[in-house]
C-alpha cells in the first residue's frame, strides 16, 4: 500500500466515522468551481475522497438524482453498525 494510498483511506475512514453519527455527505451541483461535495456539518469533502466515500460499504445513497438518469446527491451511513466483540 502506497503512503498516497494510505492517507486517502485514512481520509476515507474518518469521513465513514463521521458520517456514523447521523451526517450526510451531499453533491452540491452549480458551484462556481463546479460540484462540490460537503458533510451537512459544513465540511468540505474533496472529490477523490468522496468518491471512495460514495462505494463504501457501510455508505448508501437516500435520494434519486436531480433528473432520472443521474446518480444521488445525498449519501448516509448505513444502519446499524455492526458491533465489535
Amino acid at each position: 500500500m502506497t503512503k498516497k494510498h494510505s492517507t486517502r483511506q485514512r481520509a476515507v475512514d474518518k469521513i465513514v466515522a463521521v458520517m456514523r453519527n447521523g451526517i450526510d455527505l451531499r453533491l452540491t451541483l452549480g458551484q462556481p468551481g463546479g460540484p462540490s461535495w460537503d458533510l451537512t456539518n459544513g465540511i468540505h469533502v474533496p472529490t477523490e475522497t468522496a468518491r471512495l466515500v460514495i462505494v463504501h460499504y457501510r455508505v448508501e445513497r437516500c435520494d434519486d438524482g436531480l433528473f432520472s438518469d443521474a446518480a444521488s446527491q445525498t449519501y448516509r451511513h448505513r444502519s446499524p453498525w455492526p458491533k465489535v466483540t
